[in-house]
């Protein structure tokens, strides 16, 4: 799936999830760069995780 595509999709739901590569590479613009702190909590991981699931 188009990484910008999904960035738009969770958008709505209020959540980052990364940054489509294929801003930059071309070739790559089914990739997204994800990047996780201490400061996320195992909830909000979940979420990332359900809305990237929801999408399949």
């Amino acid at each position: 799936m188009d990484a910008d595509k999904v960035v738009d999709a969770l958008i709505k739901k209020n959540i980052l999830a990364g940054y489509p590569l294929g801003r930059f590479y071309p070739e790559m613009k089914d990739h997204l760069l994800i990047a996780v702190t201490e400061k996320r909590t195992k909830e909000e991981m979940d979420d990332l995780v359900a809305g990237l699931e929801g999408l399949a």
